[in-house]
């Protein structure tokens, strides 16, 4: 294979952090055919070949759908990279209409050596966090063999690595299992600790058996009862041996918790040897244990008065600080004092600077209105003035033809952009309120602007709402006719100068207003717009020029059915709903209760629009049902 077949295959390769960012870069070692499943590992020399130009994949904001992803290996769905802007690019990136999988699971590699004593073994399975697996368990390497943990049992099988090498491979010495395991294990290790098998001797032995251990009149019988009942459990001979000889070693050693006594008191005979010593000897032993320990008890009294006098000490060493930190305070405090008193006659001075400015800005106004009503006064004549000289203009002029001052530009009314997402959303929800919209949710709008280059829209308010809320953009209006029969009808109607100056200015967001986009069939001048999103084609057709990542298409449709609408035309188009039908009145209220703290500094730039977050919930919603026509 040449070059990578991405309709055929998925991509499999590690996936490593992009800088800062949430993007990621897909290190290449094989693919994955989508319809058998059969995986083909790419050598590393053949890598920039297939996976051209570096042997990766670029995948934008992978990390942020998939966190906890880095180094992980995965299979991805893959597409072409059609970014023309972009220098150096990688010639595949990642397509997200199908989720993306963990292919092979990244193993942990243990130094030390597992040997036949379980107890041993679990504490080196502890040290590495190998027993906090989940319940599927947990595979990793150590001293050349390939070992699987699990929770449910007390045996942990290994095969050799030479026997497995087809299920594994490594990547910058990082081991990957990428197979299931098919062959019968090398053998297995014990990871019974000393607490189990002393609960297994407890239950099993001292509990079942004690009538026979009694009968014996030699506690030493119990060796056969252990050897007995560990042989009943087939287990391996290695296991067997090592459990053995543990369980003998700790034999001597066993304390019994009051409980197990409990248990044990449940045979009449033992019932009453421990009743009959309790009686016979518990004031000779609590006398003893006072004696034995009495010098102790002397030692911990004076242990604890001292103790006692150094915490005094401290607390006293504690509250003389405090009194020294509160006079340090009120010092503070005084200064603070002369120095608000200070900034008290600056303010005021600074006040009476601000009243002669407003008095001037006052008289000002005033000349301004005066200028106004002299203006009223004379309307009708400038009126009159004014109709002839746009008789003059209109008698030059073509229908349907647009010109560069068809786009009009909105002020940059602040110098610097938004720094992200959130203070544009709340100049947009700000701007829907402003421009009376029904309830749209302003999060619905950011995902579809981010995800679709046309989107289809309520109304003009709600356009209104998203030009003013990005406070610094050029746009024009265009007005489907019922002639419009292909997309030569659209570029020449708006769609070529809107182009043309946002390549101009790439710094500037672009939006071109189309209006009524049912008075004619919508794929026969919007189509290849859809393909060139869907990758299908890249530039406009008959023009060298591809789409502006800094120009958006705003949409609305007329209210009555002309040609009618399906949902198929719109499935490429971001069609946006009302959420919630508000009365005239309540519209209103709304753009009346909007303060001056709810107006956002800042402008959108072409930077944030391109990085606009996508919310999970709208991803795969689109609302085309609003506008679709009965058919």
């Amino acid at each position: 294979m040449e070059v990578f077949d991405y309709i055929t295959y998925d991509a499999v390769g590690i996936a490593e952090r992009l800088g800062n960012s949430d993007n990621a870069t897909i290190y290449c070692i094989g693919m994955v055919n989508r319809e058998t499943g059969r995986f083909t590992f790419v050598a590393p020399e053949e890598r920039k070949n297939i996976f051209s130009p570096r042997g990766r994949i670029y995948a934008h904001k992978f990390l942020e759908y998939h966190p906890g992803w880095e180094e992980e290996c995965v299979c991805l769905c893959t597409k072409p990279n059609i970014n023309e802007n972009i220098k150096e690019r990688d010639d595949f990136v990642w397509d997200w209409k199908d989720e993306p999988y963990i292919f092979a699971e990244k193993l942990k590699e243990v130094s030390e050596h597992l040997g036949e004593n379980g107890q041993y073994n679990i504490n080196i399975l502890e040290k590495h966090g190998i027993t906090n697996c989940g319940e599927k368990g947990e595979y990793f390497l150590s001293g050349g063999y390939l070992y699987y943990y699990s929770k449910d049992s007390r045996i942990m099988p290994f095969w050799k690595l030479a026997d497995v090498s087809y299920a594994l491979f490594w990547n910058h010495q990082t081991p990957y299992l990428w197979d299931d395991i098919r062959i019968l294990e090398t053998g297995s290790v014990d990871i019974t600790s000393d607490e189990q098998l002393i609960g297994w001797y407890k239950k099993k032995i001292l509990k079942k058996e004690w009538n026979t251990i009694y009968e014996s009149k030699d506690f030493n019988a119990v060796n056969d009862l252990i050897s007995s009942e560990l042989s009943s459990i087939n287990i391996p001979s290695n296991i067997f041996e090592s459990r053995l000889s543990r369980i003998m070693n700790i034999n001597h050693n066993i304390s019994l918790t009051y409980d197990e006594l409990q248990d044990l008191s449940e045979s009449p005979w033992f019932g009453d040897v421990i009743a009959n010593c309790i009686q016979e000897y518990s004031d000779k032993y609590i006398a003893k244990v006072k004696e034995d320990n009495s010098e102790l008890i002397r030692k911990e009294k004076n242990t604890i008065a001292e103790e006692i006098k150094k915490e005094k000490d401290k607390r006293d060493s504690i509250i003389d600080g405090y009194k020294f930190d509160i006079e340090l305070k009120k010092e503070e405090i005084d200064n603070l004092d002369k120095r608000l008193a200070k900034e008290e006659q600056e303010k005021s001075a600074e006040v009476q600077r601000l009243e002669d400015k407003i008095k001037k800005l006052n008289d000002y106004i005033a000349d301004k209105e005066s200028a106004i009503k002299d203006i009223e006064a004379r309307k009708e004549t400038i009126l009159k003035d004014f109709a002839i000289v746009k008789d003059v203009l209109q008698s030059g002029r073509q229908e349907d033809v647009y010109h560069e001052n068809d786009i009009v530009s909105l002020s940059k009314l602040d110098k610097h952009a938004f720094e992200d997402a959130r203070p544009f959303r709340k100049s947009l929800e700000t701007y829907l309120k402003y421009f009376q919209c029904h309830k749209i949710s302003p999060d619905n709008i950011i995902t579809q602007l981010s995800l679709k280059r046309i989107l289809l829209l309520p109304d003009i308010n709600t356009i209104s709402a998203i030009m003013y809320a990005s406070r610094h953009c050029k746009y024009t209006t265009a007005y489907v006719g019922v002639n419009w029969k292909s997309f030569s009808d659209f570029w020449d109607n708006g769609l070529g100068s809107i182009v043309q100056s946002a390549i101009d200015n790439p710094d500037i967001v672009h939006f071109l207003i189309l209006r009524n986009i049912n008075m004619t069939y919508i794929p026969s001048y919007l189509q290849p717009i859809i393909d060139m999103g869907d990758g299908l084609v890249v530039n406009f057709p008959g023009k060298k020029q591809s789409f502006p990542n800094n120009l958006r298409i705003l949409c609305t449709r007329t209210k009555d059915t002309l040609i009618p609408i399906s949902d198929t035309v719109l499935e490429d188009i971001g069609c946006i709903k009302i959420d919630e039908e508000l009365s005239k009145d309540e519209r209103k209220a709304r753009k009346d209760n909007l303060t001056e703290n709810d107006y956002i500094t800042g402008y959108l730039s072409v930077d944030l629009l391109e990085k606009l977050p996508i919310k999970k919930e709208y991803f795969e919603l689109n609302q085309t049902e609003y506008y679709v026509d009965e058919q």
